[in-house]
This record gives structure tokens, sequence and C-alpha cells, in this order.
């Protein structure tokens, strides 16, 4: 098994409190964040891609060029 590196576009819907705290980059705004995603609380919408992997390790997967995915 090996891994592959992606950047997921997502939307959420959030309270004007939760916003206020995502805007403070803080740990309890990353507790949040990882909150949501782990209760299935986001829509995967945007740009998601694996950006291109020139110099992957042995346990990563190599490849040239962007891997894109559109939704």
């Amino acid at each position: 098994m090996k891994k592959l590196f992606f950047r997921l576009g997502v939307t959420m819907e959030l309270t004007e409190e939760e916003f206020a705290l995502i805007c403070t980059s803080s740990d309890a705004a990353h507790d949040l964040l990882r909150e949501k995603v782990a209760r299935d609380e986001f829509k995967l919408d945007g740009e998601t891609y694996s950006p291109a992997n020139y110099t992957s390790s042995d346990d990563e997967f190599p490849h040239e060029d962007d891997i894109e995915f559109y939704f």
C-alpha cells in the first residue's frame, strides 16, 4: 500500500460562531474541521486534484502530471 496526496475542494455549512472560530486558525478551529469531516458534514464539490509528485518516496505513488477531478 502506498500514499497519494490530494487537495480536496469542499463546501461546509457553518454557523456564525463556527465561522468566527474557523477564522482564528486555532487548535479549536482545526478540531472543528476534523469533527465536521468525521461526521461527513461537508460536500465534495470544488477543485480536487493530486498535484504532480516527481520526488516521491518509497511509500508514495509518483506521477508527472496533476490528477484532476471535476465535481
